[in-house]
C-alpha cells in the first residue's frame, strides 16, 4: 500500500513526540542532533523505533519508554567502551536508518 502524505505526517509527528518525551537532546554530550533511539536494554526491545512508528500508538509508547537518546559520537562510544564491543567505527557511521535529525523527518 503506498504511503499517503498524511501517513507522512503522522511518522514525523510520532518522532517528534518521543524524541520530546526522552529529552530531545543526547544523555551523553548534550546534542540536539542527528540522534539515534538506543534501547536501554535489548533483551526488551521489540522492534527499531523507525520500524515500529507505524504501529499503534500504545506499542509505539511502549517502544520508546525503552530508549534513550545518544548522537552518532556517543553511540558509539557507548557501545565500544561500556559494552566491550569491538565494532567498526564506519558501521556507526554508515548506518543512516538509525539516526534522526529534523531534515530526516521530511523523507518519511
Amino acid at each position: 500500500m503506498p504511503t499517503t502524505q498524511r501517513d507522512k505526517e503522522r511518522k514525523i509527528e510520532r518522532i517528534k513526540w518521543a524524541k520530546r518525551m526522552l529529552g530531545g537532546v543526547c544523555i551523553g554530550c548534550g546534542v540536539d542532533e542527528p540522534l539515534v533511539f538506543h534501547h536501554i536494554n535489548p533483551e526488551t526491545k521489540i522492534e527499531e523505533i523507525w520500524r515500529i512508528v507505524e504501529y499503534n500508538q500504545e506499542a509505539f509508547e511502549k517502544e520508546v519508554f525503552k530508549c534513550v537518546l545518544l548522537c552518532r559520537s556517543c553511540h558509539f562510544w557507548f557501545h565500544l567502551i561500556l559494552n566491550g564491543e569491538m565494532v567498526e567505527r564506519r558501521d556507526f557511521w554508515d548506518d543512516e536508518d538509525l539516526f534522526w535529525d529534523d531534515e530526516d523527518l521530511d523523507e518519511l
